[in-house]
């Protein structure tokens, strides 16, 4: 039996689309682990995640979310985490 292993993408670039991703569904990062919502660890794996998300229009997707807080696209790997946070008090 064969296992499909995903490759990982670049942890750079998957952290800077995190953060494209945060600035899209409107949370503030920063005040989420300020206020411990958000461990350095939760968000770890969150770049983690992205790093192992399929969804390929991601960036195009990101370029084009200039008009206010968005719903995350349902394809994202950290989809119920973004609606968390954008529930929460953390909105930018």
């Amino acid at each position: 039996m064969t296992h499909r292993i995903h490759p990982m993408g670049d942890s750079r670039t998957h952290f800077w689309l995190t953060t494209g991703m945060a600035r899209a569904v409107g949370v503030d990062l920063s005040a989420a682990i300020h206020q411990g919502l958000l461990t350095r660890s939760d968000y770890a794996e969150m770049v983690n995640e992205c790093r192992k998300c399929e969804f390929a229009d991601c960036r195009a997707w990101l370029d084009e979310q200039w008009d206010g807080p968005v719903e995350a696209p349902k394809a994202c790997r950290n989809k119920n985490m973004w609606t968390w946070l954008a529930r929460s008090d953390v909105q930018v």
